[in-house]
């Protein structure tokens, strides 16, 4: 069969994209990677150029680039190496492409935000996606048809076949405290096992180790520690699970890729040798790829005492027992692929516009492949490269996108010292988020560059202070993180009924429509709506302003139908639960008259947003 794993981790969709090969002065951001099954060629998913990347492999050279559609993130190729598939995440469709006239051969209209593709040894075509449709979708290889849609847990991110080709596996990373593994029937096209991971974020490549034992790469939070602990280690580290598939039930034992002084930031894709005895991950923030041992480390599972093992997953000594080597590779590697015959592991560096080659005999670079770039670097990338970067904390042991993966948010609700111990507040997504300040969740940060993005890099994150032109160009990045295009509205930007019979329920309602006005969905101002105390005591402003311990930030609409959980401590599972159970005064709109059919149509409404 032929399997590729595709991972996204922390990526933002800059607007600024071009379509064609000739655009010379475009960064290409190589973001995931396949070779093809002769070992002869490798092809590149190029995020910013929309675009794919054909490598001679003997020559060690871009040889042509055709164009995809918007956003392509995963990518895969046909058992017989004729045709190119790209998932297009921006226009929820896959791209299939012939390598021989390097043209489209058909575009396919999928779920919204396909993510990863995956093709079986008969050409049967897997799609995982990620919007809010949450599904795996099937296509015909023959008649490129969608012939099922199945569905799975929330956010839906990486697939791989299990050993014996009969089971499809998906990473669903739901934006909850408990992640989950899928493992579907694919004689069904049912999901017949639903694996919680607990307490894991970020969950994003997954590949078959021997004895039908699933690795996954992911982060280890622990939201419940106050951010006081950076220094300690025990805030956000970064792991790999295993999972033992055949026993029953199945086991979930986690162990730390970091060590005390040196961690392996945004783990993200997992390739393994085959021969079974090695997987290679790549860690976005770190710069590195990092070897595994497999035997070693199931060796150091099955000595330690079954009601010892959940223990493994915060323990940082232990993983020198089986990291056999670190890797130094480009800026920002996320795909990896391994040649047919073991020999080499291509890694895209996706914020470097490279490939590097690794000789997994000698576990070194042995060339590195440029795919394309601009011919400066704009604030706008550089602000991209310090987002993702693990150089900006305390011993490189996460980065913004640890927390805000794709710009968003991981769901999670972190204690923040700097408004007093035991008030946790959920992460805020960075996309849209020009022009609807102030910022954070009581409003105590006018800008969101000095007030924001500084303070928590030198602050929580224990990094250095950012210089004048790092701080700018971090918040340049930031600030223009657009939303993605909205699966609630129509191309034209038409509405269902129930979202029309919702608007006029919004647009009378005086407690929506003044609060969340403007073009933003937010008046700038600060309310108390009677959800209790955001902190201890008062916040003093420099500028003599006094907000009320009890007053939180109106915040905007815009994308509010993929950031859940909602309010500041992420109480509301869903839009619904904040009208039925945490709107007791009408401080959230006056609903308390609604029927639940209006409660609905205007939910139906703030999703178009």
């Amino acid at each position: 069969m032929l399997r590729h794993i595709i991972t996204l981790g922390g990526l933002a969709w800059l607007a600024a994209v071009v379509g064609t090969a000739s655009a010379n002065e475009t960064d290409r951001s190589p973001l995931q990677l396949v070779v093809s099954g002769d070992g002869l060629w490798a092809y590149t998913a190029n995020r910013t150029s929309d675009t794919v990347s054909r490598i001679d492999l003997t020559a060690g050279t871009v040889v042509d680039e055709f164009p995809v559609g918007s956003g392509p993130t995963g990518i895969a190729i046909s058992p017989d190496n004729q045709t190119v598939y790209t998932t297009n995440r921006r226009d929820d469709s896959l791209s299939v492409v012939s390598v021989t006239t390097k043209e489209i051969r058909q575009t396919i209209p999928l779920a919204n935000q396909p993510y990863d593709v995956i093709v079986a040894a008969d050409g049967t075509i897997y799609v995982a996606c990620v919007g809010k449709d949450e599904v795996v979708q099937v296509i015909d290889a023959k008649s490129l048809n969608v012939t099922a849609t199945i569905a799975v847990d929330a956010n839906p991110r990486h697939l791989t076949f299990s050993e014996d080709g009969k089971n499809l596996l998906v990473t669903c990373d739901a934006y909850d405290t408990t992640r989950w593994l899928n493992v579907i029937d694919l004689a069904t096209h049912s999901v017949v096992q639903r694996v919680p991971l607990t307490m894991t974020s970020n969950l994003r490549g997954v590949a078959m180790a021997r004895g039908n034992v699933a690795v996954i790469a992911h982060l280890n939070p622990n939201p419940f520690s106050p951010l006081t602990q950076v220094q300690q280690g025990w805030v956000n580290t970064n792991a790999l699970s295993f999972i033992f598939l055949n026993e029953e039930p199945v086991r979930h034992v986690m162990l730390l890729l970091d060590e005390f002084t040196h961690y392996h930031s945004n783990p993200h894709d997992v390739v393994i040798s085959p021969d079974g005895r090695f997987a290679y991950v790549s860690c976005g923030g770190a710069d590195e790829v990092v070897v595994i041992d497999i035997d070693q480390a199931l060796a150091l599972i099955q000595k330690t005492p079954e009601e010892k093992r959940g223990r493994l997953r915060s323990q940082l000594s232990l993983s020198p027992q089986f990291v056999t080597k670190k890797i130094p590779v480009g800026r920002n590697p996320y795909g990896l692929a391994m040649s047919p015959d073991g020999a080499r592991v291509l890694v895209s560096n996706h914020l470097g516009n490279s490939v590097s080659v690794i000789d997994t005999a000698s576990g070194s670079v042995t060339s590195t492949i440029d795919v394309g770039s601009a011919s400066q670097l704009t604030e706008l990338r550089q602000g991209e490269i310090l987002f993702h970067s693990a150089a900006i904390c305390f011993q490189g042991q996460f980065s913004c996108a640890s927390c805000h993966p794709d710009g968003h948010t991981t769901g999670l609700s972190w204690d923040l010292e700097d408004d007093g111990l035991g008030n946790p507040k959920n992460i805020r997504s960075f996309l849209g988020v020009k022009g609807t300040g102030p910022f954070r969740w009581q409003g105590e940060a006018p800008t969101i560059g000095a007030h924001e993005c500084g303070p928590t890099v030198s602050g929580a994150m224990r990094g250095p202070e950012l210089n004048e032109s790092d701080l700018a160009a971090l918040t340049a990045f930031v600030t223009e993180l657009p939303l993605m295009p909205n699966p609630y509205r129509g191309p034209h930007g038409e509405i269902s009924e129930a979202a029309e019979r919702g608007r006029q329920i919004f647009e009378k309602n005086d407690r929506c429509s003044q609060c969340h006005a403007t073009e933003r969905y937010s008046i700038g101002e600060r309310r108390d709506v009677g959800l209790g105390p955001g902190r201890p005591d008062d916040i003093a402003l420099s500028d003599s302003d006094t907000i009320s311990r009890n007053e939180f930030d109106i915040p905007h609409l815009l994308g509010v139908w993929d950031s859940a959980p909602y309010l500041h401590d992420g109480r509301a599972k869903t839009l619904l639960e904040i009208f039925q159970q945490h709107n007791p005064n009408d401080g959230h709109g006056q609903t308390s008259n609604l029927t639940a059919e209006e409660l609905q149509d205007l939910v139906e409404y703030l999703k178009t947003l």
